[in-house]
């Protein structure tokens, strides 16, 4: 519910119980109601300037395009981890293949269009684990926790990938790397981060080479 209706309904309870208590005390506490009106105003701005600043942060850390957590919300993410992280984490690197292609070929919608899918996929298979961030254009980070293999995660991955179609692109595909904190438990988590960058550039170069598709800008 709105805060602001929250705080005028309490307002307009709890007002006339102090004025009542107040009257209980002294019989000649009188009741101003200009001053009363006067600070229902005062509190109702206070509120409401408060929300603002709490939506516009809220804005500044999500992507517009897509919804998710932008650049600034992982990087602030990554600070609680800073001096310890979770044995059961696993960092999530993902990036969209030939994104450039589509946007030159087919339109900046078709490039939207990959992007949004690329944010649906990875949300539908990771984000009940952790949280999904798009970190740049073609770019998703995931830091999810995790008591069950990956394997099980990744097999679903591959099946949303093959099974989405969109109304401007036929196919999409995007490379993956993850570092586990159980199998690198001598890494922080940057270290981490850095190893999943590594596992996806990897297997982006794989993919570029297997379909023999100038990857130069892409």
């Amino acid at each position: 519910e709105n805060r602001g209706e929250y705080v005028a309904v309490c307002i307009s309870t709890l007002a006339p119980l102090l004025f009542a208590i107040g009257k209980f005390f002294d019989a000649n506490v009188p009741f101003n109601s200009m001053a009363y009106m006067f600070g229902c105003f005062i509190i109702h701005i206070f509120v409401s300037i408060k929300d603002h600043e709490e939506s516009i942060l809220l804005i500044s850390k999500t992507d517009e395009l897509t919804g998710i957590a932008n650049r600034r919300s992982y990087d602030e993410e990554l600070k609680k981890y800073e001096t310890k992280v979770p044995d059961n984490m696993i960092v999530i690197s993902a990036d969209l293949n030939e994104l450039k292609y589509a946007n030159d070929n087919f339109g900046h919608s078709a490039g939207d269009e990959l992007i949004i899918g690329a944010k649906d996929i990875l949300c539908k298979v990771f984000a009940s684990s952790g949280k999904i961030f798009r970190t740049g254009g073609d770019e998703f980070m995931g830091l999810i926790i995790l008591d069950t293999p990956i394997e099980n995660l990744l097999s679903a991955f591959d099946y949303e990938i093959k099974s989405w179609k969109g109304k401007e692109n036929k196919k999409i595909s995007l490379s993956i790397g993850y570092a586990a904190k159980k199998t690198y438990p001598e890494m922080n988590i940057n270290q981490l981060c850095k190893l999943a960058d590594e596992q996806m550039y990897a297997n982006k170069t794989d993919y570029y080479l297997k379909n023999k598709i100038e990857r130069r800008g892409q």
